[in-house]
């Protein structure tokens, strides 16, 4: 699993209070280590409870409103919190991918 993998699921599981956006401009190494350390990955952000922040909005905010803007989708804004669990769980779904596509170079 990779830092950036890694935050994105401690943060759709709760388990972060201060989560970093999911930009380009910001290192998610630097972000992870401090937060989970230089041990193992899975193991640091298991350890931690779940259910106990929301950092979605931190985390996922501008990379939904990005796609809502290039889509020209407008929804009710009680339905933004699934939204973002959507946008979070797509962008470690295509993590996952581009790794797995990478392994295969």
């Amino acid at each position: 699993m990779g830092m950036a993998q890694g935050l994105s699921r401690a943060i759709l599981e709760g388990r972060i209070k201060d989560a970093p956006p999911a930009t380009l401009k910001v290192n998610d190494s630097d972000a992870a280590l401090v937060l989970f350390g230089t041990g193992d990955l899975t193991a640091a952000i298991d350890a931690l409870p779940v259910g106990q922040h929301d950092g979605l909005e931190a985390r996922f905010g501008l990379l939904a409103d990005w796609a809502l803007i290039q889509h020209r989708v407008h929804f009710a804004s009680d339905n933004r919190k699934h939204f973002l669990k959507l946008v979070g769980a797509a962008s470690l779904d295509a993590a996952w991918q581009l790794r797995r596509n990478a392994e295969g170079d």
